[in-house]
């Protein structure tokens, strides 16, 4: 057997609930108005780091189709299916494309976008099934960004702000931030890394989250380059924060 090269996306990713292999970006969804086995599903143009199974006739919904089962190449995991032939010509146009399980695969998102700018996702999306955000804080608007998938997301149970550093590279500060309406009731793990240089416009947003959630459990933060005082400092001013929040007995590390 030869070797298996996974790809790494950018951008708005949904990955295998398993093991957080890339599966597909959301600007390749082409319908959300699919069903299976365990509910909602959608219909992608294309996804990647998958196998596929024999091909076999099915009955479904729309018709007569031949489909093959789609597994992720990660951990193997029943992901969805992909059509490869449609007998009715009205449905043609799902031939080659793949569907995706929405409760098998979307409970994790990593948003890093090439680009300055980032696409908000559109007003009245709901990810139910989220449970696992991370966000890369070094992009233009990152925080309005974090606001909108804080407040889409009622099930998140992790989140992770990641901070890259680029020498030559203008800042793009944290201003007029938007709030959240509030913290997810299920978030139990926030996870903060960043560099010195950056912290100060990112230290807001780390205050809110440990001030208002209710059950946090973990919190890791790392800021490469702090001395032994700092990061001292630096846990001392959660550390206050956390004991008069409703998640007192949370446990915060600082690296």
């Amino acid at each position: 057997m030869g070797r298996v090269f996974i790809v790494d996306l950018e951008g708005q990713i949904y990955s295998c609930k398993h093991c957080n292999t890339h599966l597909t970006k959301e600007q390749d969804i082409m319908s959300k108005s699919f069903q299976c086995r365990y509910g909602q599903a959608y219909l992608f143009n294309e996804v990647v780091n998958i196998s596929t199974g024999n091909e076999e006739d099915r009955m479904l919904m729309t018709g007569l189709h031949t489909v093959t089962d789609i597994f992720c190449v990660g951990c193997g995991s029943n992901v969805g299916w992909k059509y490869v032939t449609a007998h009715d010509i009205n449905q043609k146009y799902k031939e080659g494309k793949s569907v995706l399980e929405l409760d098998v695969n979307w409970d994790r998102i990593r948003t890093s976008c090439p680009s300055e700018m980032i696409t908000f996702p559109s007003t009245g999306t709901i990810f139910h099934q989220l449970v696992h955000l991370e966000l890369s804080t070094d992009k233009a608007d990152w925080w309005n960004l974090l606001t909108r998938m804080i407040n889409m997301s009622p099930r998140l149970q992790v989140l992770k702000l990641i901070g890259e550093l680029y020498y030559g590279k203008v800042r793009v500060s944290c201003k007029e931030w938007n709030q959240p309406k509030n913290v997810p009731e299920c978030l139990e793990t926030f996870v903060w890394n960043t560099y010195k240089e950056q912290q100060e416009e990112e230290k807001e947003v780390a205050k809110y989250i440990l001030r208002n959630a209710n059950r946090l459990k973990k919190a890791n933060i790392s800021v490469k380059w702090f001395n032994s005082d700092e990061r001292v400092e630096m846990f001392q001013t959660l550390q206050s924060i956390v004991k008069v929040s409703n998640s007192s007995s949370c446990h915060i590390l600082v690296e």
